[in-house]
């Protein structure tokens, strides 16, 4: 977020209430340089435009020097944006005069008639300037580079996980989380990144707070690999007990044709068999 950028766009005239509305949601996400590279759905649903009227507003920011577009410069083939202030650059600087009376505030003793219009020689110059200059906080560095900025992206968030109320999402006890994902249930960044995707369209890409909404998701998906691996086996023991019942039966047939022959007799006497008594 750049204060700097986000105040010159206040001070400036001549802007329709949906251009200023696009050049601020930019600025939300730009550094003090005015570069940034939210998608168009981040656009969108920070705006609350449709997406055909988001795309005309930047088209016409574009022609009127506003905006500069780095068409597939960004990550995962973003377009990265340049926010710029065309008609404030233009102003010529105003040259700022110190005050030659002084006013003495109530009760104060008279002062001298006149104020000393030069400074003494070998003074230093005076600074018009008392404030300190705003300085902005830099987002803090990707916890895992390039596989985190693919999350971030794919779940509708800007690549450096800085949200609008300051927040981070993909801190790094998040991003424990999406290790779990890797090693617990054995996912791959591809399978993780096309999840992410399909929840965020499911929920509109209204941004989530934290990456561990995406967890119930992975679990059921990993759910459905394993339940696939053991379909297989599963199969083939079925056959086999099917195999087992099959040759009793054929069994149990052939003993009784042999007795309704009279090839074998079945013994009804008392008699041991081992040779007892």
């Amino acid at each position: 977020m750049s204060i700097k950028i986000m105040s010159r766009i206040w001070e400036s005239g001549g802007l329709k209430p949906t251009e200023k509305l696009i050049l601020l949601s930019l600025a939300d996400h730009a550094n003090d340089d005015g570069v940034c590279y939210p998608s168009l759905a981040r656009l969108v649903a920070k705006t609350g435009l449709s997406e055909r009227g988001a795309q005309s507003t930047i088209k016409n920011l574009e022609e009127r020097g506003w905006l500069q577009i780095e068409r597939n410069a960004g990550p995962r083939g973003c377009n990265v944006f340049t926010v710029l202030t065309p008609e404030l650059d233009a102003e010529p600087p105003q040259e700022v005069r110190p005050r030659r009376r002084c006013t003495p505030a109530g009760g104060a003793p008279n002062p001298r008639r006149r104020c000393t219009p030069t400074p003494a020689g070998g003074a230093p110059e005076p600074s018009f300037n008392h404030q300190e200059p705003v300085k902005s906080i830099p987002p803090p560095p990707p916890v895992a580079g390039t596989e985190r900025e693919e999350i971030l992206i794919a779940a509708g968030h800007d690549p450096t996980g800085l949200t609008a109320t300051g927040r981070i999402v993909g801190s790094s006890a998040e991003m424990i989380e999406v290790q779990r994902w890797r090693n617990d249930l054995n996912l791959s960044q591809a399978e993780i990144v096309t999840i992410v995707q399909e929840v965020a369209a499911q929920k509109g890409y209204q941004p989530v707070s934290t990456l561990r909404y995406f967890t119930p998701a992975m679990q059921r998906f990993a759910g459905s690999k394993h339940a696939e691996k053991l379909n297989p086996t599963k199969q083939t023991q079925t056959r086999g007990k099917r195999h087992e019942r099959q040759s009793a039966n054929a069994a149990l047939n052939e003993l009784e044709n042999q007795l309704s022959s009279g090839q074998a007799y079945v013994d009804t006497s008392d008699r041991d068999p081992f040779g007892g008594q």
